[in-house]
């Protein structure tokens, strides 16, 4: 089974869970949402900063060297996709027209994202914050390998375990925050706060910027803070309470 077999069985599994009534803590309804990085639109329509970014609807052409040439390098990505699968880096105009063909093959098989490269990635990499019922927990620092702009373990990144900087910290909480409110700029009404939440945040010369918000399967690094774990398992003991 191929990863896009998989996540249709996934979305299917999800439907069937969410027609029993069982409560989820994570909805099923934020799963489908944050499922699709589209949802950074939601989060730029109510004031939290993104990394800049364009969508190319499936079905619809777009100029990849013109939109180098604007910002000098690209990064291309599917607006539904999970650990960098399908990110490409266009680092020039060359690059870019070589790859149209292929990048108009993708945009009839799916949504594609479209953003200005960011060099802060290489030098400052990418912070994880894991929150736990809205509430922050812990972080983690991850950069990725000499050259290269992505920061999976499994791409050759590296990540050591701090807490952010306050002004990281800020876009994070800020984020968590909003989530109700971009979720109900989605659907038409607000959510509950997710059980647990991972927020990705860019330091870059213009700001910190979002990058993803997690909650579907993200890894939440508990190694990263001892008892974070036991906090964790809490969240989830007092939610269970307050549903008694």
């Amino acid at each position: 089974m191929d990863s896009d077999e998989r996540r249709q069985s996934f979305l299917r599994w999800l439907g069937q869970l969410g027609a029993t009534g069982v409560v989820v803590e994570n909805e099923v309804a934020v799963m489908l949402w944050l499922m699709d990085k589209r949802y950074l639109f939601d989060f730029a329509a109510v004031g939290v900063p993104i990394v800049p970014t364009q969508l190319v609807p499936v079905g619809e052409s777009f100029d990849l060297e013109t939109f180098v040439a604007r910002h000098t390098a690209a990064v291309i990505k599917p607006a539904v996709s999970a650990a960098g699968a399908g990110l490409e880096l266009l680092p020039d105009q060359e690059t870019a027209c070589a790859f149209q063909s292929e990048f108009a093959n993708r945009c009839q098989r799916g949504a594609q994202l479209v953003q200005p490269f960011l060099p802060e990635i290489q030098t400052n990499g990418e912070w994880s914050l894991a929150y736990f019922g809205g509430d922050y927990s812990h972080g983690v620092h991850k950069l990725p390998a000499s050259g290269q702009i992505m920061v999976h373990a499994e791409r050759g990144g590296s990540l050591r375990f701090a807490d952010p900087p306050s002004i990281v910290r800020q876009l994070g909480d800020r984020t968590v925050a909003a989530v109700p409110h971009a979720f109900a700029h989605h659907e038409g009404r607000a959510c509950r706060m997710p059980l647990y939440l991972r927020i990705d945040v860019i330091e870059t010369a213009a700001g910190c910027l979002l990058s993803e918000c997690e909650g579907v399967e993200p890894e939440l690094f508990f190694r990263a803070r001892p008892g974070s774990e036991v906090r964790f398992a809490e969240s989830i003991e007092g939610r269970l309470e307050v549903r008694q």
